[in-house]
């Protein structure tokens, strides 16, 4: 729904002549009985992974060429604001991802 939602104006100018390009950080959350996740931009099994543990839950972060692209919080309670932007300018150093995480755990 999220991508529906945020890919709707691209398309239709799209329809209309426009190059503009669709630069929507994608993301998708659920939650089944005591299990909750959320996923934050390109999860792919293809990619590097880095299993990061949060207390007795886990973060993975999805990697490309060292950077990461995407991000899977498996129980862990956090807001995803500021993600999509540290994710459209990445770094190999995960400091500024881990901060922002653990920010939106207080």
């Amino acid at each position: 729904m999220d991508h529906v939602r945020n890919s709707r104006e691209v398309v239709g100018k799209a329809m209309a002549g426009s190059n503009e390009p669709y630069t929507h950080t994608p993301y998708f959350y659920s939650v089944v009985f005591d299990i909750s996740w959320k996923t934050i931009g390109i999860l792919d099994s293809k990619l590097d992974s880095l299993i990061d543990k949060v207390g007795d839950e886990k973060v993975v972060y999805y990697l490309k060429d060292n950077k990461p692209v995407g991000i899977l919080l498996w129980n862990v309670e956090t807001d995803l604001d500021d993600i999509p932007n540290i994710l459209s300018d990445p770094s190999s150093d995960l400091t500024a991802l881990k901060v922002a995480m653990q920010e939106k755990e207080d």
